[in-house]
């Protein structure tokens, strides 16, 4: 079974999944409230401890890290839009 992250990949998209406590259950250490089970790509063998794939799967401190470090695009509306303001807002 493919995962969205397989479908991301395979489109040469880059993706991660970012979770609260990861990194201290990786290390053997989760906060007690940690929950396996609310980590989708925990039942794949694909993400599994030393696959490929587990470098997708990441800390929240990771993307506190990334986003101080990325710049966002600001998206246009596209043609037709209605311009804000406007009384469909």
């Amino acid at each position: 079974m493919a995962t969205i992250g397989d479908e991301l990949s395979d489109k040469g998209i880059s993706w991660a999944w970012y979770a609260g406590g990861w990194k201290d259950a990786v290390e053997n250490h989760p906060d007690k409230t940690f929950q396996y089970h609310h980590q989708p790509f925990a039942y794949f063998r694909k993400y599994a401890p030393g696959q490929p794939g587990r470098e997708h799967l990441k800390d929240e401190e990771d993307f506190e890290k990334q986003s101080r470090q990325t710049t966002c695009l600001r998206s246009e509306p596209s043609a037709g839009a209605p311009a804000r303001g406007s009384p469909s807002d």
